[in-house]
């Protein structure tokens, strides 16, 4: 039995660093690698279920202490990481056809991902001792004890290259993977930085068996200031989800509606989208809504679906090379490579020169909205245009991707293409974003703007 435990937790170590990279081995495998660990993680539990019995037996010295609130903390994030990955799925829980959570499951996912690596083999480590002994030959053991020393030395520095800190505290909700970089590179460098915390927690747990029970009381402080942080990366989360902005309409006068396919056109590419229409009397008000990254019209369906009835028009589009076109989720011209947030505002102008011909509009009260990336270009393009429209609504725009992209690196540093969390873009997208920053020009901005955050 215990061969086999053992057995089970190298599979899962082996398969953590896959998860890890789920756009370098794509969203189904990552997806079954997922259920696999999940599977695994399970098992492991009720191999373990003696531990759950004894919780309330004995005494809790230092060590004690510290352990089992890292396993609880790992329970935790392991069940966020399992659900929000339901939730978020695109192949095979996609019959479960649950949507408009995705902005805040994405958040808590990623967060629960970073957490549960550091916390299981931070856990792992707590056992170094017991896995050790295995090895009965001094030189064996020596020779193994040196391999996993140099391996977390050399975790250390790919912590930092990897930024694994920014990941853990929020400060970056984008993962890049460089198509160009070799695999085996990023896989060698998450097992490095899996020995890293193992060591850790094998050092931490030797040291607190030398300590008596004074020591609990700041473990458990420090533990508790590590659950605070987790949950204000939850709760910003959950703040930036969706919200339906109000209608300043008589809510007593609900009108029937027709939802009607229109395409436009910007520079000989087609532009698909969907407009929701009221059947009123005469020409609406209409929303043009922009989508965030990596999503599509859909996005602004809710929002069309509660706007129409109270006599207000939106029209809801696929940015150019806006989605993943593998997916099928993106009905206009374009690729991803070639799709920058300057782009993505001239299909924006596209639109909304578009709109002004149709006969149901309208044109003294046009307003743009967006989401996220939609938001920062709805902001860039109402700034072009902010004498064509009545005003702006933004939703959590992503006024810090300017910031969060210009990190020092040079342009020859960006790869031609390269994965954005999930997304295969172009180097132009991270031009675009240093070329200009719209909290330069947003100030002197004239026209009423509906900030949701």
């Amino acid at each position: 039995m215990k061969k086999c435990r053992m057995a089970l937790d190298c599979v899962m170590v082996l398969l953590l660093p896959l998860l890890m990279a789920y756009s370098l081995i794509g969203e189904l495998y990552h997806e079954i690698i997922g259920i696999a660990m999940g599977v695994l993680l399970v098992t492991h539990l009720v191999l373990n279920r003696k531990w759950f019995s004894s919780l309330f037996k004995g005494k809790y010295d230092a060590r004690r202490v510290v352990t089992t609130l890292i396993n609880f903390l790992l329970i935790i994030c392991v069940l966020t990481s399992m659900v929000s990955g339901i939730i978020l799925s695109k192949h095979l829980f996609r019959f479960l056809g649950i949507k408009g959570l995705s902005s805040v499951m994405r958040t808590l996912h990623l967060l629960a991902a970073y957490w549960g690596m550091v916390l299981m083999s931070f856990h792992a480590g707590t056992h170094g001792g017991m896995i050790l002994s295995k090895l009965r030959k001094k030189p064996v053991r020596y020779t193994v004890s040196a391999l996993l020393i140099a391996g977390a030395s050399y975790g250390v520095y790919a912590f930092i290259k990897r930024s694994i800190a920014d990941f853990l505290f929020g400060k970056v909700m984008f993962v890049f993977f460089d198509a160009s970089e070799p695999f085996i590179l990023r896989y060698l460098d998450y097992i490095a930085i899996i020995l890293l915390f193992m060591t850790i927690g094998f050092l931490v747990t030797k040291l607190l068996s030398l300590i008596g029970r004074s020591i609990s009381l700041c473990a458990i402080l420090v533990i508790l200031l590590l659950t605070g942080s987790l949950s204000t990366g939850f709760t910003a989360a959950r703040e930036s989800e969706e919200a339906i902005p109000p209608v300043n309409i008589d809510p007593y006068r609900l009108y029937d509606y027709e939802v009607r396919e229109i395409w436009c056109d910007n520079n000989g590419q087609k532009i698909y989208g969907e407009a929701y229409i009221p059947k009123t009397e005469g020409k609406s008000p209409l929303v043009i809504h922009s989508h965030g990254m990596g999503t599509n019209h859909n996005a602004g369906a809710s929002y069309g679906e509660k706007y129409a009835p109270y006599g207000v028009a939106l029209y809801c589009f696929d940015f150019r090379g806006g989605t993943n076109l593998k997916k099928r989720t993106n009905r206009s011209d374009g690729k991803t490579t070639e799709m920058s947030v300057l782009t993505e505002a001239s299909d924006v102008t596209a639109v909304l020169n578009a709109a002004k011909t149709w006969d149901f509009v309208d044109t003294d009260r046009i307003y743009l909205e967006g989401g996220s990336q939609g938001g920062l270009v709805t902001a860039i393009a109402g700034i072009q245009h902010e004498d064509e429209i009545a005003g702006l609504i933004l939703h959590y725009p992503a006024f810090g991707m300017h910031d969060i992209m210009n990190d020092g690196r040079s342009i020859e540093d960006i790869p031609e293409a390269f994965d954005l969390g999930g997304l295969y873009v172009g180097r132009i997208f991270i031009e675009d974003l240093w070329r200009y920053d719209v909290r330069d020009d947003l100030p002197d901005f004239d026209k009423p703007v509906l900030m949701i955050q």
